[in-house]
């Protein structure tokens, strides 16, 4: 199981890494990884528990010197603090996940995720104005390529970051915001 950690949230609560990655499995329900966790990590002990029932992280029924991981169950202040969702979980919801190309084959365009969150970090950089603009672009694109019928063209997810598609779309949709086509009938369109 890949378990992505984010350093910045695990300081903030004040874990280590031993003891995030056991919170986050156990948040996953991948209880068998966990357990596995706690047996291989000396420091993820008894005390280490009482240390995150302390913090109110955790609720641990264990009896006193267990330390069964289907008995913790976690808090709201744990579940709250990493369940935020960040810049691209947003971008993944909105993305379309498949299309049909012009060949009438299937294509998956949501693909290599870890190098797409890797990129899109790497591209916003914690900036919400600009993830806001990215979305507000994606969300045009895919209504005019609906509208237009060139949905099949929509580019797989690692490219379109990459390439930094959505300032195409931006130029485009401040064009078409900037120029409002006023229809007088037929032959006699003012822009």
């Amino acid at each position: 199981m890949i378990v992505t950690i984010d350093v910045d949230k695990m300081f903030k609560l004040g874990l280590t890494p031993d003891e995030y990655t056991l919170l986050l499995l156990i948040q996953n329900r991948a209880l068998v990884s966990a357990k596995k966790l706690m047996d291989k990590t000396p420091t993820l002990t008894c005390s280490t528990l009482e240390k995150l029932v302390d913090k109110r992280l955790i609720h641990n029924s264990n009896q006193p010197g267990e330390m069964d991981v289907s008995h913790i169950m976690l808090r709201n202040e744990f579940i709250g603090e990493v369940k935020k969702d960040d810049f691209f979980d947003e971008l993944l919801r909105e993305f379309p996940s498949t299309i049909i190309r012009p060949d009438g084959i299937k294509d998956y365009l949501k693909t290599d995720l870890n190098k797409c969150r890797r990129l899109y970090i790497q591209t916003v950089k914690k900036n919400e104005a600009l993830h806001k603009e990215i979305m507000e672009c994606l969300k045009y694109e895919v209504r005019e390529r609906n509208r237009t019928g060139k949905m099949s063209y929509m580019k797989r997810l690692p490219n379109w970051i990459s390439s930094q598609e959505w300032a195409t779309w931006q130029t485009q949709r401040e064009d078409n915001s900037s120029t409002e086509t006023i229809n007088l009938g037929y032959g006699l369109n003012l822009e």
